[in-house]
């Protein structure tokens, strides 16, 4: 797949919205296997909905030949079918579009011009969204809007200003930075992920977290208020915020030292099959540190996590190899037999006790 986005244009276009809503049946299981990335399962449910018009499906169809995710990379036919989303004037797709028309690959002019005119169109009349798309354009100098990173902060302000979330979070990463000729300003970026914090914003809340967590201000407390951000986050299931909180509670770090919160976060991970989780699981079942000494139980997690380091392209996993072999001084040949059917079937550890 593609990996084309940089910082800069992540921040000018933060306020995109997701996928939509989705109805119940085939549809909502196509979105489900594209979110899990099972792209052939995908494809399958959500092509015949796409070629009956359905939007939604038009759209996620439209992403996978752009983006050559589980299909082999179509600029051409990713664009035809987000075009024929567009004109049912579904949201995603056209702020799907938009983000085509700016990347460095670009799209058409007959698709991007009609887009800008839009977005100048309905941020004029007041719409936070576009105002946060029309202020993306002007600090990027795209869609023959003049690179004004002055007028786009005024217009992305418009939209914050009106409550919009993902606005208040886009600010809060331009002052963080120095961006475009802004000068940082760690007090406005924090006054802004609050902001949009406060609105359950996930990534506002990981923005937050790692605010705090640099300790900008130089607070006594910062650390603690990372954490609660960070928790408020893995609790809504974001995966930066419970790797960052089971690191925090594994080394005591702002929060009071915990093998049974860190395991906890670190098995949330491992489900997912996270490779270093599943290696951080297997070494406190290997310990007893968190939770009940069980030497089948490590081999399995250790062993998912090698398997997953080698599935992913990773090499770093001689210290789990070797955790393993120690753990495996401890088994009967029965036993490591046992624990590695455990590990073949458990795909990413679901089902692992």
């Amino acid at each position: 797949m593609k990996r084309s986005w940089i910082f800069g244009l992540a921040i000018a276009f933060a306020g995109f919205g997701g996928c939509g809503q989705v109805t119940a049946g085939p549809l909502e299981d196509g979105v489900a296997a594209f979110d899990n990335q099972d792209y052939d399962k995908a494809l399958k449910l959500l092509k015949p909905l796409a070629e009956q018009g359905v939007a939604a499906a038009q759209f996620k169809l439209g992403f996978m030949y752009s983006s050559g995710a589980g299909v082999p990379e179509d600029d051409a036919l990713g664009m035809a079918w987000n075009r024929k989303a567009v004109a049912q004037d579904y949201a995603p797709a056209k702020a799907w579009l938009l983000m085509l028309c700016i990347g460095p690959a670009g799209a058409p002019a007959q698709d991007c011009d009609p887009a800008y005119a839009a977005v100048k169109a309905k941020a004029e009349a007041g719409d936070p969204t576009a105002q946060s798309q029309l202020g993306g354009l002007f600090l990027l100098g795209r869609g023959g809007f003049q690179k004004d990173p002055a007028r786009g902060i005024d217009w992305i302000r418009k939209a914050a200003d009106q409550g919009d979330a993902k606005a208040q979070l886009q600010l809060g990463l331009i002052y963080s930075n120095s961006f475009m000729g802004v000068k940082a300003d760690p007090a406005q970026s924090l006054a802004w992920y609050r902001k949009a914090a406060a609105q359950g914003d996930v990534a506002a809340m990981d923005a937050l977290a790692m605010h705090y967590a640099m300790n900008m201000e130089g607070a006594p407390d910062a650390k603690a208020q990372a954490a609660d951000w960070y928790l408020k986050a893995a609790e809504k299931g974001d995966i930066i915020a419970q790797s960052s909180l089971a690191r925090m509670y594994d080394n005591g770090d702002g929060v009071p030292k915990d093998p049974v919160k860190a395991l906890y976060w670190y098995r949330k991970l491992a489900d997912l099959g996270d490779a270093d989780a599943e290696a951080k699981v297997g070494s406190a079942y290997a310990l007893g540190k968190g939770v009940a000494q069980d030497y089948v139980q490590a081999y399995v997690w250790l062993d998912r996590s090698i398997a997953q380091s080698a599935a992913g392209g990773l090499s770093d996993a001689d210290n789990t190899r070797l955790a393993l072999n120690a753990v495996a001084a401890h088994l009967t040949a029965a036993q490591i037999a046992d624990a590695r059917k455990q590990s073949a079937a458990n795909k990413g550890g679901q089902d692992a006790k």
